[in-house]
């Protein structure tokens, strides 16, 4: 799946639908479908270094958790941080 939008460039409608029908999933399902290289593109700002993280991972930041559901008519994964939903379809 590829990075498609985020919460801030879409509509309410859109995202509520989203998220009203939206099951959690772990970070380990939620790679398993989207490529790493688009998180570290979106995320620059946590440890990527391979499980020798010495500073904070995504997978371990409290605010940050990972979803599965549709996006208007797709199936997407999105990922819910600080409350801004970043989607992949």
């Amino acid at each position: 799946m590829r990075y498609t939008a985020n919460c801030v460039h879409s509509t309410e409608d859109s995202i509520h639908d989203m998220c009203d029908n939206a099951t959690e999933i772990d970070y380990t399902e939620f790679i398993e479908q989207v490529d790493v290289e688009q998180l570290k593109a979106l995320f620059p700002g946590y440890d990527w270094s391979d499980g020798k993280a010495e500073d904070l991972t995504l997978k371990d930041d409290w605010a940050v958790s990972f979803w599965q559901s549709e996006f208007m008519g797709n199936p997407c994964l999105y990922v819910e941080h600080s409350r801004i939903e970043y989607i992949f379809c």
